[in-house]
């Protein structure tokens, strides 16, 4: 017949054989008959004739039976191997039970395709012209040609080697290897052979999709209406316990550290920060930027909008939790013109005052620490620590402070505010700037005025002359 009468049959023929038995059983003897395709010599005919047999077997089994799939890639193995348990698929930890079950080639796995995508919410067609398919979601675009595998993923022209495929074409379905399904979406999946399980689920080290944008805004603003409500157990089930960044631990020793925001009226200005890297290299941890607005407390002057930095990564069930939560910059509103109008201070008061804060700029011109802190409430606890601060400023810079402008702002029950306008001159570096700040003063029970530790305030820093910025007209 077609065999020699050495029983060979040469590989062009093999070749014929294959393009008459069409998609399907090239899809089932893909690796072996490429790997003969690929010999110069001859293949033995009756290792074509068992090929040729099986195909023949599977055919009329699939003709036999309505509801398998075209494509049976379990029954061809069936054949020469024991029976494997089948794999299972996870899609945002919901199994879910595909068209056809997963495979395994070349040393990897691979997934149907279309049943992924559906369960994710793209929008699946099939152009049967060109023999082209495509699956679009609010992120990704993915096309496949179906005659060769040649992919385009989200405008990407994606190659696809026959020999190591990333996408299987033929018959009723098409398969993808996990490498190619996490570039296609933008999703991680995990294999775990010891289970035979397939996990498809969030990506932690690539750039959120807008679906997480969306989950990561809601657990922020979640947990902010927590932070309103007093409800301490709803925004601690939003941190991350497992986080590098302790902040739970934080938390539940300076509860204060989130209770300050308690009495904002909006937050808005979401938006994460791309490519973000953390200060160790990793790219798990993702930043959004927020603007929270303050209005005034008791005993506070100015309203405020406290620009923060929110950390989240997602938990070990992959929702979205908050790692850490800082203020990088506050800025106070309209403080030059709440702050014009001076308070009414009996003359002794002013004075002394007035006094103290001069005693105050010039120990700082004089880098005297001892005088400095003379002019301070040693009552408060954490005056070693500001102590220890000023050794280390006066040893990093000479600088030269002027008050170009002092007023007292508020007065009532044994303490004031300050309003002072400085200019600061580091003559080290030749950088000039002025500074806008609040202090708070309060007076001791022996009529003495000190400077309170924890009540200093800078609204402003403007930046008069930096050498180490170049004049555009120069």
């Amino acid at each position: 017949m077609y065999f020699d009468k050495n029983n060979h049959c040469p590989p062009k023929f093999a070749q014929s054989i294959m393009n008459g038995m069409g998609n399907f059983s090239r899809m089932i003897f893909s690796e072996r008959i490429e790997r003969a395709l690929g010999q110069p010599n001859y293949i033995r005919g009756d290792e074509m004739k068992s090929k040729m047999m099986k195909y023949i077997l599977i055919t009329f089994l699939s003709l036999g039976m309505v509801t398998t799939p075209l494509l049976n890639w379990n029954t061809a193995e069936a054949a020469s191997s024991p029976a494997k348990k089948t794999i299972r698929v996870y899609v945002n930890n919901k199994e879910i039970h595909p068209s056809s079950a997963p495979i395994e080639r070349y040393g990897r796995v691979y997934v149907e395709l279309r049943s992924v995508l559906k369960t994710l919410g793209y929008t699946l067609s099939y152009d049967d012209k060109k023999k082209m398919f495509s699956a679009v979601s609010e992120d990704k675009t993915i096309k496949i040609d179906l005659k060769s595998g040649k992919s385009n993923l989200s405008g990407e022209a994606f190659p696809n080697n026959p020999k190591d495929p990333f996408v299987i074409t033929g018959g009723a379905s098409t398969f993808v290897d996990l490498e190619f399904l996490d570039y296609a979406t933008g999703l991680e999946t995990d294999w775990d052979k010891a289970s035979r399980t397939v996990k498809v689920h969030k990506s932690r080290d690539g750039e959120p999709l807008k679906a997480d944008i969306r989950e990561m805004n809601a657990v922020i603003k979640k947990m902010f209406k927590s932070i309103k409500d007093g409800d301490s157990k709803g925004y601690l089930s939003l941190i991350n316990k497992d986080s590098d960044y302790e902040f739970y631990e934080e938390l539940m020793s300076e509860p204060t550290n989130l209770s300050k925001y308690a009495g904002y009226t909006s937050l808005d200005n979401l938006t994460l920060v791309p490519g973000y890297m953390s200060a160790d290299g990793t790219t798990t941890v993702k930043k959004i930027n927020a603007n929270i607005n303050i209005p005034k407390g008791p005993g506070e002057l100015l309203d405020r909008v406290e620009h923060l930095g929110i950390y989240m990564e997602l938990d070990k069930n992959y929702k979205w939790a908050i790692d850490y939560v800082e203020t990088e910059d506050t800025e106070y509103v309209n403080y030059k013109e709440v702050l014009k109008k001076e308070a009414e201070v009996p003359e002794a008061d002013k004075t002394a005052i007035r006094a103290v804060l001069d005693a105050f700029i010039k120990a700082l011109n004089d880098r005297n620490v001892e005088a400095v802190i003379g002019t301070m409430n040693t009552d408060s606890s954490n005056i070693k620590e500001v102590k220890n601060g000023l050794f280390r400023i006066f040893a990093l810079s000479d600088l030269e402070i002027k008050i170009e402008s002092m007023s007292i702002v508020s007065y009532a029950n044994n303490s004031a505010t300050i309003y002072l306008i400085q200019k600061n001159r580091y003559t080290d570096y030749g950088l000039e700037t002025r500074n806008y700040t609040l202090h708070k003063v309060i007076k001791l029970p022996d009529g003495t005025w000190r400077i309170a530790l924890d009540g200093s305030v800078q609204l402003e820093e403007e930046v008069l002359h930096d050498p180490s910025q170049k004049d555009p007209s120069n």
